[in-house]
């Protein structure tokens, strides 16, 4: 999937889960290699993308992703109550989950509920600002890190002992 070579890794992944049909991780993949491909809803692969999400949940109710993926599906099928149902649940699993809040704040909005639509995109932001932190965070300490290694102080030379030697 990462090569870009969808129909290849649908067959490998059709292959895996005949290997390992209980493996909830390869129905979310297949599920999620199929609306890559360009699943529609009412073709057989959407459908199948959505089973395949079904079955993942089943399989590991507690996988965040297969929630929320399902859940676009069953938005775009105009079930925004089974949706909001899954990216809740996906909330409270991963509560840092970025696109759990975004497709909430969808679903709200599509549900008429422009007071959830602010609460989400008010968490969403708070997210957003913390990783933004976080990164500046990170960015500083690898400075610091860079300035004190031992490439970023110059070792002296025999040839520079010496020659303050001379100067002195």
């Amino acid at each position: 999937m990462q090569l870009g070579d969808l129909p290849k890794a649908i067959a490998s992944l059709r292959q895996r889960i005949k290997q390992k049909p209980n493996d909830a991780t390869l129905h979310y993949l297949i599920g999620e290699a199929l609306i890559r491909s360009g699943a529609a809803p009412g073709n057989a692969a959407f459908v199948a993308a959505r089973a395949a999400w079904e079955r993942s949940i089943k399989l590991n109710a507690k996988f965040a992703p297969s929630h929320i993926d399902l859940a676009k599906i069953y938005l775009r099928e105009n079930r925004l109550d089974e949706g909001l149902q899954h990216l809740e649940i996906a909330r409270s699993l991963d509560p840092q989950d970025k696109s759990a809040y975004s497709q909430l704040a969808i679903a709200y909005w599509k549900k008429g509920k422009p007071e959830m639509v602010s609460v989400m995109l008010a968490a969403l932001n708070k997210l957003n600002d913390q990783e933004r932190a976080e990164e500046a965070h990170r960015k500083r300490l690898e400075a610091v890190g860079d300035a004190s290694s031992p490439e970023a102080t110059p070792v002296p030379t025999q040839q520079d002992s010496s020659a303050a030697q001379q100067q002195q």
